[in-house]
C-alpha cells in the first residue's frame, strides 16, 4: 500500500458532511452508493471545526448530534470502504473554531483592524495560521483521526491565511499578537492594514507581508506533512502528495463564466508533477449550497478533467442518499463508469503537447492567462500548463514553445534558462509586463503607458507576416501598453495613439505614431523570442472579439510555426493529444452547449482532426461509439473524422 496515491486512477466522491448528516448515517448504504458511482475514493468530514466522532482531544468541539451509534457507524464506514477497495480521505478544516473554543483561547482567532475584531460566521470564528488552533491542536486532531480510523489520506480545507468570508468579502491582514510579533521579528515592521488587491504593492510592508504569508504557509505545510508521515507513511496528504483544486461557481461572481476551469486546473496540477484531483462542485455557491448547477455543466467539467489526463472528482453537500437535488447523478455515474471501464488506458495516457503555458497560481488564473488558455484551446493547439514556481523543472522537457502571459517577476536564473532554451531551438512568447531579466526578448521593458484607445496599425509588411490579418484593420490595445527600449528585436505592427473621443465627425486619427510597436521578434540562436508589450489575452477573455484571436493565431502559426490539430474544427470543441505506450490517444470534448451564461447539452458536430503519421496504415478505435469513425492517410498526415461528436470521444490510434 506504500504511496498508493502515485499514478492512481482517481474517481472521488466528496461528501461535505453537515452537522445533521450524522443522523441516519448508514455505513452499508453509504458504501453501496459509492459503488453505484464506480468511485474508488471518498472524502468524508471528520473534524477540526467540528468533530463527527467522540474526540478525546481537548477543545475539539463535538457535533451535538453524535451518539455512540453514529460514532461506531463512522468507523464502520471506513472499514466497509476498505473491504470494497475504496480509499478514505479524512476532510478536516482548521480555518474556523466554535465560539465556545474562542472563550478559552482568544489568541487562536484571526483579528481584524485596530479594534481586533473577530470574524464570526454563524457562531464559528475564523482562526489564524499563526495561532495554536492551526498548530498543536491541529496536530493532535490529525494524529487522532489517523490512528483511530486508519484513513488513507488527510485533506485540510481552507488552509493558509483565509481573509474571505462566506459573503465572499475580503478582509485585511490578521492583526493578532502572534502575527504582529512574528512579522516584527522577521522584518522589523508593523503589519500592514490592507492586503492585495486593495493594498499598495509599492509599500515595503505590503511586499514583506506577501513573503511572510508564503513563509508561514510553506512552513505549516512542511510541518503537517512531516507529522502525517511520522504517524503513518502510507497516508496521503493533499497539497503535498497530490493536489486538489475545484471548478466551482458563486452567485454574483463576475462574468464571464470560466468554461475551461476543469481542463485548465487539471493541466496545471499535472504540470507541477502531481496527480490531478479537480473537483466538480455541485452547489451553486455559499448562499445556495443545496441547489445544484446545471447537469450539463457537471458532465462538461468531468469530461474536461478526464480528457486532460486527470482524475474525476464529484463534490456534494451532505450524503449521496439524502441529497435533495440528484439531477446530475446519472451524468456523473456515466463518466465515472466510462473511466472505470477504460481505467488502464486512461491511467497510462500522458499529454504529448509541445506547447507549455505558464500560470502564476493554482487559484483563479488572471485574465491574461485565461485569454491564452482560450487562444490555444480554440485554435486546437494542444498544450500543457505549469506554475511559475515549477517552470525551472519543465524548460528542458522537449517543448517547442513556452508562453509567458504577464510574467514580470521571473528570476534571473529562470530567465537565463529560457535564453538557453531559445538558443537551442525553442521559442517563447511573452506579453504585457515582462521580467527585466528576460534579455532574450531583445528589448528592455519599461513602464506601463495608460492610453485607452491606442491601437495597432497594420502595414502591408505586417500583413505579409501575419497572414490571418490580411483583411483586418486596426487592432485595439485596450487600456494601454508597456513602453520599452529596443535592443536587437525586429519591430512590427506600429502602435498609434488614441483617436479623438467625441462626435463621429472628429473621431479619426491624425496623430503621429508613438514610435513603439505591438509585436517584437528577436532571433536568438536557433529559436525566436516574441514579445507583445500589451495584453491580447485579457482583451480576448473579457471582450471576446475575434480580431485578437486572429492576431495571436498568426503569431503562433506564421511567426513561431506551431502546428494545429485541426483548422476546420469548431473552436468550441476541445482537443487533447496524448500517448499511451505505442498508441496515440486523442480526446475531443464538445463545448457547444455553453451559451451566454448557461450550460446545456452540446449540439452534435461533424468533427475532424489530423496528426502526423509516417505509417502506411492505422488501427483506430472510438471508445465512446464503436465504429463511429472514419480515416485516411495522405501526405504524411492521418485524418480522422467523427461524423457525429456528442459530448466526448476518445480515439485510440495505433
Amino acid at each position: 500500500m506504500a504511496q498508493w496515491w502515485k499514478n492512481y486512477p482517481w474517481r472521488v466522491i466528496q461528501t461535505n458532511m453537515r452537522e445533521v448528516d450524522v443522523e441516519g448515517l448508514d455505513a452499508e448504504r453509504f458504501v453501496e452508493d459509492l459503488k453505484s458511482f464506480h468511485a474508488n475514493t471518498v472524502m468524508v468530514s471528520f473534524g477540526g471545526t467540528m468533530a463527527n466522532y467522540h474526540s478525546d482531544v481537548e477543545d475539539h468541539y463535538i457535533n451535538p448530534r453524535i451518539t455512540a451509534e453514529t460514532d461506531a457507524e463512522l468507523k464502520r464506514l471506513v472499514e466497509l470502504c476498505h473491504e470494497a477497495g475504496i480509499k478514505v480521505i479524512a476532510r478536516t478544516d482548521f480555518s474556523k473554531m466554535h465560539a465556545s473554543v474562542l472563550e478559552r483561547h482568544p489568541d487562536w482567532a484571526y483579528r481584524e483592524g485596530d479594534d481586533l475584531e473577530v470574524l464570526d460566521s454563524n457562531g464559528y470564528v475564523s482562526t489564524c495560521q499563526s495561532g495554536g488552533f492551526q498548530k498543536a491542536f491541529m496536530d493532535k486532531v490529525i494524529t487522532e483521526i489517523i490512528e483511530r480510523f486508519k484513513v488513507d489520506g488527510i485533506y485540510c480545507n481552507m488552509g493558509g491565511f483565509m481573509i474571505v468570508d462566506y459573503n465572499v468579502k475580503l478582509h485585511g491582514p490578521c492583526q493578532c499578537d502572534n502575527c504582529r510579533q512574528a512579522f516584527k521579528a522577521q522584518f522589523n515592521m508593523e503589519l500592514p492594514k490592507k492586503d492585495v488587491p486593495f493594498a499598495n504593492m509599492a509599500d515595503p510592508a505590503v511586499q514583506a507581508y506577501q513573503k511572510f504569508k508564503g513563509m508561514v504557509t510553506a512552513a505549516q505545510k512542511r510541518r503537517v506533512a512531516q507529522l502525517i508521515k511520522k504517524v503513518s507513511p502510507d497516508v496521503a496528504y493533499c497539497s503535498v502528495d497530490y493536489v486538489r483544486q475545484e471548478s466551482n461557481t458563486e452567485i454574483g461572481r463576475a462574468l464571464p463564466h470560466w468554461q475551461y476551469s476543469a481542463a485548465s486546473n487539471t493541466r496545471a496540477i499535472i504540470g507541477c508533477g502531481t496527480d490531478a484531483d479537480n473537483a466538480d462542485v455541485d452547489m451553486m455557491g455559499f448562499s445556495a449550497r443545496e441547489a445544484s448547477v446545471s447537469p450539463a455543466l457537471q458532465e462538461y467539467r468531468l469530461w474536461q478533467a478526464l480528457s486532460n489526463f486527470g482524475g474525476l472528482d464529484y463534490f456534494i453537500m451532505g450524503r449521496l442518499d439524502n441529497k435533495k437535488d440528484t439531477s446530475s447523478y446519472g451524468r456523473v455515474r456515466k463518466v465515472f463508469s466510462y473511466a472505470a471501464r477504460n481505467e488502464r488506458l486512461l491511467l497510462d495516457s500522458r499529454s504529448d503537447a509541445k506547447v507549455l503555458l505558464v500560470r502564476d497560481s493554482y487559484q483563479i488564473p488572471n485574465p491574461e492567462e485565461r485569454g491564452w488558455v482560450r487562444f490555444l484551446t480554440e485554435s486546437h493547439i494542444p498544450f500543457d500548463e505549469t506554475l511559475t514556481a515549477s517552470l525551472g523543472g519543465r524548460i528542458k522537457e522537449g517543448y517547442c514553445l513556452i508562453i509567458l502571459p504577464e510574467k514580470p517577476r521571473l528570476s534571473a536564473e529562470i530567465c537565463s534558462a529560457l535564453a538557453e532554451f531559445v538558443s537551442g531551438g525553442g521559442n517563447i512568447v511573452a506579453t504585457g509586463k515582462a521580467s527585466p531579466a528576460l534579455s532574450v526578448l531583445g528589448v528592455q521593458p519599461g513602464k506601463p503607458v495608460s492610453s485607452e484607445g491606442a491601437y495597432i496599425e497594420l502595414s502591408d509588411t505586417d500583413r505579409d507576416v501575419l497572414s490571418e490579418l490580411s483583411c483586418r484593420g486596426p487592432v485595439p490595445m485596450g487600456k494601454g501598453y508597456i513602453s520599452y527600449t529596443r535592443l536587437t528585436a525586429r519591430e512590427l505592427c506600429r502602435i498609434m495613439p488614441p483617436q479623438c473621443f467625441g462626435p463621429p465627425e472628429v473621431c479619426f486619427c491624425n496623430e503621429e505614431p508613438t514610435g513603439l510597436y505591438g509585436l517584437l521578434i528577436n532571433d536568438h540562436g536557433r529559436g525566436k523570442a516574441v514579445y507583445m508589450p500589451w495584453n491580447p489575452g485579457s482583451l480576448y477573455y473579457n471582450e471576446g472579439y475575434d480580431i485578437w484571436m486572429e492576431f495571436v493565431s498568426s503569431v503562433l502559426l506564421d511567426v513561431i510555426g506551431v502546428s494545429q490539430v485541426s483548422r476546420t474544427l469548431s473552436p468550441m470543441v476541445e482537443v487533447t493529444v496524448g500517448r499511451a505506450g505505442d498508441s496515440t490517444v486523442v480526446h475531443l470534448v464538445n463545448g457547444t452547449g455553453h451559451f451566454g451564461t448557461s450550460f446545456f447539452d452540446p449540439v452534435p458536430v461533424d468533427a475532424e482532426f489530423e496528426i502526423p503519421w509516417n505509417k502506411e496504415s492505422a488501427s483506430i478505435e472510438n471508445l465512446d461509439a464503436a465504429g463511429d469513425v472514419e480515416s485516411c492517410i495522405r501526405d504524411g498526415r492521418l485524418r480522422v473524422r467523427i461524423p457525429e461528436l456528442s459530448f466526448h470521444a476518445c480515439i485510440v490510434i495505433s
